[in-house]
């Protein structure tokens, strides 16, 4: 018995040192059992080397087990989604995406390739330029993003590529575009009706409505982000896929995507419900049932790959319809997939409708103008973004930093449109805002506002009224004269306006450093115009003796004064010759040089020349022969109104006979002002007569004059007529018949009138002299005139300055010419 209880004794100490020897042992074997691979990460423990640790590894979740375990594994993996290893392992297989959105994008990008190639068949022009190649890489982006499987970009890119081939090409319209989105082409009629046909010399009124544009690019603001961090408020749902990053004493890599019941799973720890959970409510849910299994471990949770959601865009939009983009997408994302507003739809009042329910209202202008993007709501699937028509609008032009059409969302004045407008420029003239409006729907109205101190006075005042839709607001510029400035001219280093500072003498305006070495220093000019009688005053300096401190040469300048100052080279002086010569041409003349030198420079004349015509012009006559003219007409003109004021006191006029009528002398009053008149339009004003018959007899001769810079002369061709004027039958030109008289021409013609006055008939040769009196047995040319004046019939005697008059016009150009031949 005693030996049996020792036994027993004996076994059951063996028995508790074995418990306690487990006892002992058994933490670090489930610790070593689960770093080994029976855990989530079965992939060694943190002791071991990296590269030890990489070999190791295997697909997560993976250990030595029965086929059966293998199987049950595989279909973990399935809902689990694809995993991802480091060290370059595969990364498994991910679910396959929806079959419709891969044709919906594999579509697109034919479609954008078939349209590329008929842009460029269309305007080879294109193929090099940037923004064609621009096209191809976004088409390129989109052929990427396909093979990614991720057909929602890869969609937006392509149509992103389309919508740009159409805005390069407008022959290509969308109706030849392969399954090509509608585009606006042209102006709207928005735009079209703001651009009036009427002229605004200051102003464009070709305006184009603001912010529309932003969507036209593929490069759109708009364009869906992807590759950006997701925020902590991300809301998690069916898709979207989980990176789970552990290190410590366990250590591996997960990727999990949440399946359709919301849920993620983790190998050996089970399913975890995440759908509709924050970001960072996720990450501390799947921290938390980690923990239940593992201790001392970090753990780095991101997201990978994000869900599509499908969103409907609909009302005023280029491409209305159902939409699938990335769960990060917002309301500007779904406006640019859907090619943007219309030109008719609003940019300011773009709804978001959840659930049946107005969720919230987008105004783009406050991303477009200010950078806010507060207001753009994050979607969800089932969203409805909805794009009302229009609302009031304005346009503003002219001198305005920012010319446009304008959406009005709420109740606007003048002021706020133009800060709307990104505020005016400085050259703008505040005094004079124009406001076209249109009232009533009948007509158009014109207010001009004063906008010089409306910023101190608030929003009640009168100026600043309120906008009413279709307004076109013009901001006109101010008188572009400067006033208080001084303009340098001629040989000076740097010509144009300058400062002009109070007080300025010429000597600190004009200074020894701004001349230039052809500068001549003997002469220059200020400019100035009297401000009263608006007539300009040259006043002379000597620059030389200005720059030696001569106090005589230095005076004040006054605003818009010029300061001239000349070369010391003389330009060359020149002579027109024209008609029948050799060369015609302009010709410059050396100083004393005769007419018959540069006859001869120019080859002499032509066989059809007829030198007796020529006419000789010269500047100095005409300038002299019009100041005559004008004291002459103005001295007539002042003794005509003498008489008239004398008729209407009852006396009797100078020159006009006792018996003579009212009637009459107002007849020889207003007969002596049409010849006045006539005289004026008839004298050809610096015509010098000269008698050139050719070019061998001319030489030496008195008409071999000397030149001046800017005389003309002029040959015609031989005539073969000769002229009847005047008093006869049927004036006009007759064949010149030699050796035949005058009463010849008069026959010709048709003979005498009744009223001829056969006394005061002359003869105007072709050269220009006059020949008058005893002329029946003259002997015309060709080229002469003859003129016989009408018998003036009045009871009245003839005004003292109606012979003279008449001489004037006959003979202008032989006595006043006569005068001045030997000036």
């Amino acid at each position: 018995m005693t030996t049996q209880y020792a036994s027993v004794l004996s076994r059951c100490l063996r028995l508790y040192l074995a418990f306690i020897l487990v006892s002992l042992l058994w933490p670090s074997a489930v610790l070593s059992q689960n770093v080994a691979g029976s855990g989530l990460f079965g992939l060694g423990t943190s002791s071991e080397s990296g590269s030890s640790r990489s070999s190791k590894r295997e697909r997560i979740g993976r250990s030595p087990r029965s086929q059966s375990e293998d199987d049950e594994a595989s279909s973990n993996d399935a809902r689990s989604g694809k995993t991802l290893q480091r060290g370059g392992k595969e990364k498994g297989l991910s679910l396959s995406k929806d079959a419709k959105e891969d044709n919906a994008a594999r579509k697109a990008i034919e479609d954008a390739n078939d349209l590329l190639l008929q842009a460029g068949d269309l305007n080879p022009t294109l193929v090099d330029g940037k923004r064609f190649r621009d096209v191809k890489e976004t088409i390129r982006e989109a052929e990427t993003a396909y093979e990614s499987e991720n057909f929602s970009l890869a969609r937006q890119k392509a149509l992103a590529a389309k919508r740009t081939i159409v805005s390069l090409v407008p022959e290509l319209s969308p109706e030849e575009a392969i399954g090509m989105a509608t585009k606006e082409t042209g102006p709207s009629v928005i735009e079209a009706s703001f651009a009036s046909e009427e002229v605004d010399p200051d102003i464009s009124r070709q305006l184009t409505q603001f912010g529309y544009d932003i969507f036209g690019s593929p490069a759109s603001t708009f364009a869906p982000v992807l590759d950006v961090p997701v925020g902590p408020d991300y809301t998690l749902g069916p898709d979207d896929t989980l990176r789970i990053l552990v290190w410590g004493l366990v250590d591996g890599e997960i990727e999990v995507m949440v399946d359709r019941e919301g849920k993620i799973f983790l190998q050996n720890i089970g399913t975890i419900f995440v759908w509709g959970l924050t970001f960072k409510e996720a990450k501390a849910v799947i921290t938390k049932h980690l923990s239940q299994f593992y201790q001392e471990f970090e753990v780095d949770i991101t997201l990978g790959s994000l869900r599509t959601i499908k969103v409907y865009v609909v009302g005023d939009v280029a491409q209305p319809g159902g939409y699938s983009l990335s769960s990060l997408s917002t309301v500007t994302n779904a406006l640019y997939a859907a090619g943007g507003p219309k030109k008719s739809g609003s940019m300011r009042q773009v709804s978001l409708i959840r659930d049946e329910k107005v969720q919230g209202v987008v105004d783009l202008y406050d991303y477009l103008l200010l950078g806010n993007k507060r207001n753009d709501f994050r979607l969800q699937s089932g969203d409805t973004v909805f794009v009302p028509p229009i609302g009031p609008v304005v346009g503003v032009a002219g001198f305005i930093k920012r010319p446009a059409i304008y959406e009005l969302n709420e109740p606007m004045r003048i002021l706020d449109g133009l800060s709307l407008a990104g505020g005016v420029l400085p050259i703008a003239y505040l005094r004079q805002i124009q406001v076209e409006r249109i009232k009533n729907h009948r007509e158009k109205v014109l207010l001009d506002l004063d906008l010089t101190e409306q910023p101190s006075k608030g929003k009640d005042s009168t100026q600043n009224v309120l906008l009413q839709d279709g307004d076109f607001i013009k901001v006109l510029p101010i008188y572009s004269r400067t006033y208080e400035s001084v303009m340098l001219e001629g040989f000076v280093k740097h010509p144009g306006k300058y400062e002009l500072r109070p007080k300025m003498r010429l000597s600190e305006f004009l200074q020894v450093d701004d001349i230039v070495p052809e500068t001549n220093l003997k002469r220059g000019e200020v400019v100035r115009m009297d401000k009263v009688t608006l007539l300009h005053e040259i006043i002379p300096f000597v620059p030389h003796l200005l720059f030696e401190g001569d106090r005589s040469q230095d005076f004040r300048l006054q605003p818009e004064d010029k300061v001239i100052l000349y070369s010391e080279f003389k330009e060359p002086e020149k002579i027109s010759l024209g008609g029948e010569f050799m060369r015609p041409g302009v010709y410059t003349i050396e100083e004393s040089e005769r007419l018959s030198s540069v006859i001869s420079r120019a080859g002499g004349f032509t066989r059809q020349a007829y030198p007796k015509a020529g006419v000789f012009l010269r500047e100095a006559i005409k300038e002299r022969q019009e100041q005559q003219m004008t004291r002459m007409t103005s001295v007539q003109a002042q003794r005509m109104a003498v008489q008239q004021a004398a008729l209407a006191a009852g006396a009797v006029a100078t020159g006009i006979a006792a018996d003579a009528s009212a009637e009459g002398i107002d007849l020889a009053v207003m007969g002596e002002q049409m010849v006045l008149e006539e005289a004026a339009l008839q004298v050809t004003m610096g015509r010098l007569v000269i008698n050139v018959t050719d070019l061998d007899s001319l030489v030496g001769s008195p008409a071999d004059i000397p030149l001046q810079d800017g005389d003309s002369y002029h040959i015609p061709q031989t005539p073969v007529s000769v002229a009847v004027l005047g008093a006869v039958k049927n004036p006009t030109a007759v064949l010149h018949a030699a050796g035949h008289l005058l009463p010849y021409y008069i026959q010709r013609a048709g003979g005498y009138t009744n009223d001829a006055d056969k006394g005061e008939m002359y003869i105007l040769r072709a050269d220009g002299d006059a020949v008058s009196g005893s002329i029946k047995r003259y002997l015309l040319e060709p080229g002469d005139a003859v003129v016989i004046p009408p018998r003036i019939k009045a009871k009245i005697q003839p005004l003292p300055f109606w012979s003279s008059l008449l001489t004037i016009v006959g003979n202008a150009a032989i006595g006043i010419s006569a005068m001045f031949l030997l000036f």
